[in-house]
This record gives structure tokens, C-alpha cells and sequence, in this order.
């Protein structure tokens, strides 16, 4: 059967077109294909284009130099079979058997896993795939990532995260929690109407094992407790640390006064188990305030509060023991806070008055200079006693305004000693650790000196020696002693000789002197050893050059053996009380001998 010729003109150009049609289609998938391969070798991601069976078509050298090997080399091969660590990996026909199904949850999704280069070397990959139609054929792309750096900053970042966090809420030597987590802790157990007790803690005597062993050894009875009240607490207790020797436990779910005090009589037996420093076996003492919270009290300072009222007077009856905060403290709770109030009003509006207690030259029989010491008269509570008024005038935050206002009356007192014709006698002062820690005090100090006109050597500024050995490795407080020291001021170490740690930084510490503690000197008449370590003392002190005041005389015959010592200058009743500033002008004035004579 035979066409005619146009049928089969037709029918080749036909076929032509459609040839021609193939063709360019083919070029232009070709065409594509360069691209994108140019484009994906360009690429910072690993591109791997695979079949259904996930048999890899061809991969970009950012893949290859992932995995670890050669540009190429992984073509024909399945993934499953090379880059999965010993731990996840699968047998061959597991590998081969896999196929990709555009319903699992891997398209669409960013997956992170360990991988295996060729090496062995495991690392975190992080991938995804796509289901893409090349040419009418269904492939499978991979998009992958060698994210192990990212990983290991993104762990370290999380790691820091959790060291602050910590760091914000521990205290870093006991490990505790610290007051900041504490208040934290106590006022959700506050907003959430949760029942608990609140174990107020004070180690007794501290300052006498700083003073005496150092402040290492402080440590170690601090870090006792810690350990002691760790294992006496149960899992949902909140221990803190929330100053110096001062430690704090909330007992959630603790609603009963005799439980809350039984709990505080397993600390104190806890704290008192001996343990060994160095060479030395120690046994740590305290005293434990307890108090609940109930629902009268909206605020967590309140229960805070009255735990302190209750240690308070744990403290006052002797050592190991806890009381609990009842009725019968209601009036001392009171009367403590109107004496606060009181103690910070007097701050405020310089309501403290001062005496002065002569310090003699017995050799001399002059007055050297007298230390002046401040009092309070209240309307309401009397005579209060500096040891009350001072610890709640610290406790306040007030000392620094207390220390500018003494040394102000200081050059007022001089200004009245030199119109009485006293210009020879000076005044000593005490600086506390606040004064000690304002980069401003020396230049008040100076200022003052040089408005007033008066010698810097009539001022002597005591610092008691457990103040200046706390303060010891604090650069600030020793610069600023040497600062008062070189222009003039005399720097004078009181209460010296309780305990042995002071000698090591006696040598060291810009000082002008020392104040034998009235401890020691009064008891030189009747007691050997106090009488051994005088003697040493005020030799030690003539070897580094420096004055020494015997305080706390009380009788002739203490001053006399001290005398003998070599000390000259002398404190105490044995030489005249403190007194009024108009009463110690007209005395300085008498004749020292018969003032001596007649005031023993």
C-alpha cells in the first residue's frame, strides 16, 4: 500500500518536529542540569540528589568533603550503608532495602544526628529532604550540614548559662544557696500559702578562730556546717549562706514549733561533731532562732525578722542553743524595732554625745591624749550601752554616716582643747571596717586636718586588730592606712593580743602602734600566762618600733608590772574613767601626779 507523497512529506516533518522538539528539551534539561550543578558545587551545604532507593545519583564536593571522601567517590552508593556511627548502624540489605516515601516525617522537617566520615571520625550532621521532579523522574535531595562546631559553641554557651545561673544562686564557697536565692525561694513559699519554718543560724565565737587560726580556718568551719547541714536536711529544705558566719534554713511543710526546733537541735548536734584542720581538731558552736509563717504574715521579711529575734535570744543564753520565736518575744520583737528606729534617727539628726578617757604618759605624768568614745541617752530607753547601739548602728548600714559625724566632733573637741591651752593633746578615734573600706576617708581626714589647722599627729585612728586582719589582703584598706599614716596621722592597732594570727601582719600593716586588749592587762596582777604574753608583746613592739598603750588598767599594781615591761602609756580606771569633754579638760589641767594619785 503506497502513500500519496504529501501523506509522507507530512509525516516526516512531523517526526522532524518532534525530534527537533526532544532535542531541545533535552538541551535544556542538560542545559538546567549544568546549572545547577554549577550552582550546587558552589554551594556551603552538601547536595546529594538520590533515587527512591536512596542509591546516590551524584553528590557536590561540599558533601563529599564532609563525609571525607573523594569528589565522586560516593556515587551508586546508599547512605545508610556509610554514614551511620557504629551505634545506629544497619545491615547492607537494611540499607538497601530502604525507600523514600514522601508521607515519612523526614520531608519537611531539619534533622540533627551523629554521622561517620570515611576516617571514622563521628560529627553532627544536620540534614533535610526534598522530593523534586527532574525530567518526569521522581528524585529525593539531601541538604546537609557539618554543624559539630555550632554544636559544641551551642553546649558551651548553654554550659556558661548554667555555671551564672548557679553562680546567681550559690554561694561559691559553701555551695549553699545564697541569700538572693534564699529571699527567692521564700517568697514563693509566701505567694504559694505554703506552711514552713525558718531556722535562723550565727556561729558562735568566728572572729576568735579567724583571730587565733586564720581565716583559712574560718573557712573550714564554715565549709563543716555546709557539710553538717547538707546531711541533716531533708530533699526539699533551702540551706543559705547569707553572710559572714550567718546561714539561714527554710523547712517547707513545717507548720509546728516543736518540729521546727527539733530540726534546729539536729543542726546543733550536726555543727559540734569534731573535725580535724591541719593539725588541729575543731568543733564548730551555734545558736539557732526558729520561727513559722502563718497566714497573718504577707510579707517573707516578717518571718525573717522574727527568726532573728529568736537568735537573738539563743545567743544571749549560751552556745548550742535554739529557740523559737513565741508570744512571750512579741515585746523584746517591739522594743528591738523601736531601738532600730530610735538608733537610726539619733544617726540621722546627730543625736550621740562623746567622753574621753585619758591615755597617760606615766614616766612623763602628762596626758598624752584622750580617746574619745561615743554614748547615747535616749528619752525612752535610758543609757543605752555602745555594746547594743553599735551592732544595730552596723546592722543599719549606718557606720560610714557614724564615723563622719565622730571624726567631725573630733576637730571640734581639738578646737576646744587648744582653747583651753591643751594644744599638746591629741584625741583617738576608732575607724570601722567601713571607714576603712570609703576611698574618701583620707582626704576628709586631710581636709579636715588642714581647715582646722591642727597637727595630723594629734589624731590617732584605731582600728581593732580583727578589723585590720580581715581587711588584710584588701589592697584598698592597707593603701588607705598607709595614705593617713604618710601624712601624718597616727594609726594605732586596738585590742591587740586576744589572738596570735595578729604578730604575722604586725610587721606589715602601716601602723604607728598598739593597744594591749584590756583582757590582758587586767589580769596581769593575777594571772601568769596574760602577764608572759604583756611582756612579749611590748618587747616585740619596741623591736618593730612601735607604741604600745596598756587599756583596761585597773589598779596600780597592773600598771606597775606592765611598767616594768617598758610600756609608758597607759588607759584604764586606774588613771581615770571616761568622762564629759568640759570634765577631762579641767582634769587635764590639775596636776597629772596628784590626778594619778587620787583616781585609783
Amino acid at each position: 500500500m503506497f502513500f500519496p507523497l504529501w501523506v509522507l512529506l507530512v509525516v516526516f516533518c512531523l517526526i522532524a518536529a518532534i525530534v527537533v522538539v526532544a532535542e531541545l528539551r533535552i538541551r535544556a534539561v542538560n542545559r538546567a542540569a549544568r546549572v545547577f550543578r554549577a550552582v550546587a558545587e558552589g554551594a556551603s551545604d552538601g547536595l546529594v540528589p538520590m533515587r527512591r532507593d536512596s542509591r546516590i545519583l551524584w553528590t557536590n564536593e561540599t558533601y563529599s568533603r564532609i563525609m571525607g571522601y573523594a569528589h565522586g567517590e560516593l556515587i551508586g552508593r546508599y547512605p545508610l550503608e556509610f554514614a551511620l556511627p557504629q551505634h545506629l548502624a544497619v545491615t547492607p540489605e537494611e540499607a538497601r532495602s530502604f525507600r523514600f516515601d514522601e508521607e515519612q516525617e523526614l520531608f519537611g522537617t531539619l534533622t540533627q544526628m551523629d554521622n561517620v566520615r570515611k576516617d571514622g571520625a563521628e560529627f553532627m550532621h544536620e540534614f533535610s529532604h526534598a522530593s523534586i521532579d527532574v525530567g518526569g523522574e521522581r528524585q529525593f535531595l539531601l541538604v546537609g550540614r557539618d554543624i559539630t562546631e555550632r554544636v559544641a559553641r551551642e553546649k558551651a554557651l548553654i554550659a556558661a548559662q548554667e555555671r551564672l545561673k548557679t553562680l546567681s544562686t550559690t554561694d561559691a564557697l559553701t555551695g549553699l544557696s545564697n541569700r538572693l536565692h534564699m529571699q527567692t525561694c521564700l517568697n514563693n513559699l509566701v505567694d504559694s500559702n505554703t506552711p514552713f519554718a525558718v531556722l535562723q543560724i550565727d556561729v558562735n565565737r568566728m572572729k576568735l578562730v579567724n583571730d587565733t587560726f586564720g581565716h583559712q580556718a574560718g573557712d573550714a568551719v564554715l565549709l563543716h556546717l555546709a557539710g553538717a547541714f547538707k546531711t541533716e536536711s531533708h530533699p526539699d529544705w533551702i540551706c543559705a549562706r547569707t553572710g559572714g558566719d550567718e546561714f539561714v534554713a527554710i523547712l517547707p511543710h513545717v507548720a509546728r514549733m516543736e518540729d521546727a526546733v527539733g530540726h534546729g537541735e539536729r543542726l546543733v548536734r550536726a555543727a559540734a561533731r569534731p573535725f580535724k584542720w591541719k593539725a588541729a581538731t575543731m568543733q564548730a558552736d551555734i545558736s539557732v532562732g526558729a520561727a513559722l509563717w502563718d497566714c497573718t504574715i504577707t510579707n517573707a521579711d516578717d518571718v525573717l525578722n522574727r527568726s532573728d529575734v529568736a537568735l537573738y535570744e539563743a545567743k544571749s543564753k549560751g552556745d548550742g542553743v535554739v529557740v523559737g520565736y513565741d508570744e512571750t518575744l512579741e515585746r523584746k520583737y517591739a522594743e528591738r524595732q523601736a531601738l532600730e528606729r530610735a538608733v537610726a534617727l539619733a544617726v540621722r539628726n546627730r543625736r550621740f554625745t562623746f567622753h574621753f578617757q585619758p591615755i597617760i604618759n606615766i614616766e612623763t605624768r602628762q596626758v598624752e591624749k584622750f580617746e574619745m568614745l561615743v554614748r547615747w541617752r535616749h528619752a525612752k530607753f535610758g543609757y543605752v550601752s555602745p555594746q547594743v547601739f553599735l551592732p544595730l548602728v552596723d546592722q543599719l548600714g549606718l557606720t560610714s554616716e557614724l564615723d563622719k559625724f565622730v571624726i567631725s566632733s573630733a576637730v571640734k573637741a581639738l578646737k576646744r582643747l587648744d582653747d583651753a591651752g591643751l594644744q599638746c593633746v591629741g584625741l583617738s578615734i576608732n575607724l570601722s571596717a567601713d571607714a576603712l573600706s570609703s576611698p574618701d576617708i583620707a582626704d576628709l581626714l586631710k581636709w579636715y586636718a588642714e581647715v582646722g589647722s591642727f597637727d595630723p599627729a594629734r589624731i590617732c585612728l584605731e582600728v581593732l586588730e580583727g578589723t585590720a586582719l580581715t581587711l588584710a589582703d584588701d589592697d584598698l584598706p592597707i593603701r588607705l592606712l598607709g595614705a593617713l599614716r604618710s601624712a601624718g596621722f597616727k594609726v594605732f592597732l586596738d585590742d591587740f593580743g586576744m589572738g596570735y594570727a595578729g604578730l604575722a601582719h604586725l610587721a606589715s600593716l602601716p601602723t604607728n602602734g598598739l593597744k594591749i586588749d584590756r583582757g590582758l592587762s587586767s589580769a596581769v596582777d593575777v594571772d601568769p600566762a596574760s602577764e608572759l604574753i604583756v611582756v612579749a608583746l611590748v618587747q616585740l613592739a619596741g623591736q618593730l618600733g612601735l607604741e604600745v598603750v596598756a587599756e583596761g588598767v585597773e589598779n596600780m599594781a597592773q600598771m606597775e608590772i606592765v611598767h616594768k615591761a617598758g610600756c609608758a602609756l597607759f588607759q584604764g580606771y586606774a588613771v581615770a574613767g571616761p568622762m564629759p569633754l568640759k570634765r577631762a579638760i579641767a582634769w587635764a589641767n590639775l596636776d597629772q601626779a596628784a590626778a594619778t594619785g587620787t583616781t585609783g
